[in-house]
């Protein structure tokens, strides 16, 4: 009997020892966190990444025409901090279960409200806050399965997923511009002294081709502030707005302002402005 129990006793040990030491082990399949901004969008994924090790990928370990979780183990998160547009329709901000069912010529991409859940196995459709569908392309190999936001652009971005020698990119699109009035208007409010706040948001807008916006900011600043900095960038907004005579008037004040300051840089710069924007009056 004390044999017995002796051996139940090694046993157990040995099975905590080993359920302790597994805990540590490295999983096959890393788990990867990233994020990006796009505009004022955070966009975060949390997934895992299988590798090829020599199988064939879609249309063998990957079936096609099945879901799949978009990568390994529980499935693939993604969270937008603000509302987005995936391929022309809208998504509401939050944390979505991201899974695909590949074919050889068109993906079907799901975002699923049931974000936490192991593999795909219980994958509901009539959970989808969204689907679309978007098509395959062959790229260079990728041994690992990754995840990355490409082609970032001010408003615009695709969430690409490789791997093998598929590519597949999930259009992106934020409402950076009617964000960023939102958070001006707000910002006004709150100062007291606005000048160099309008001067931030006529370069912002002018940065952007909004150069409307950027002219009628740019006013606003020259209007409450003559220094030569601010007068430069009023001409500079009516040169956007292809108005050369008045970016030439506003030019010569700021060239004024900037020779009496003694700044030759900020001299050197006007003055090649206004020789540029002479020969287009």
């Amino acid at each position: 009997m004390k044999v017995r129990t002796g051996f139940i006793a090694v046993v157990l040990i040995a099975l905590f020892c080993l359920k302790g030491y597994g805990q540590d082990l490295p999983r096959l399949s890393p788990l990867c966190k990233m994020s990006q901004k796009i505009g004022l969008t955070e966009i975060s994924l949390e997934y895992s990444r299988p590798s090829t090790k020599g199988r064939e990928i879609f249309g063998g370990l990957v079936p096609y025409n099945q879901v799949w979780r978009a990568g390994a183990n529980a499935c693939t998160k993604v969270t937008f901090s603000t509302d987005v547009v995936i391929n022309g329709k809208e998504l509401p901000k939050g944390t979505y279960g991201l899974f695909v069912i590949p074919n050889k010529d068109s993906w079907k991409v799901s975002f699923n409200s049931n974000f936490d859940q192991w593999g795909s196995t219980d994958y509901d459709s009539e959970l989808d806050v969204l689907a679309t569908v978007v098509k395959p392309e062959t790229t260079e190999y990728t041994e690992t399965f990754t995840f990355e936001v490409s082609d970032i652009k001010s408003e615009t971005a695709d969430l690409t997923l490789k791997w093998a020698d598929t590519k597949v990119n999930i259009p992106i699109s934020v409402p950076v511009l009617a964000m960023a009035d939102e958070n001006i208007k707000e910002k006004l409010e709150e100062i007291q002294n606005p000048y160099f706040t309008y001067f931030n948001i006529a370069r912002y807008y002018l940065g952007v081709h909004e150069n409307k916006k950027g002219l009628e900011y740019a006013k606003m600043a020259a209007e409450t502030s003559g220094k030569y900095w601010v007068l430069k960038l009023l001409s500079e907004a009516y040169a956007a707005n292809l108005d050369y005579k008045l970016a030439v008037k506003e030019g010569k004040k700021a060239l004024s302002a900037a020779k009496k300051a003694g700044d030759s840089n900020y001299t050197i710069a006007i003055e090649r402005n206004i020789n540029a924007w002479s020969q287009r009056r």
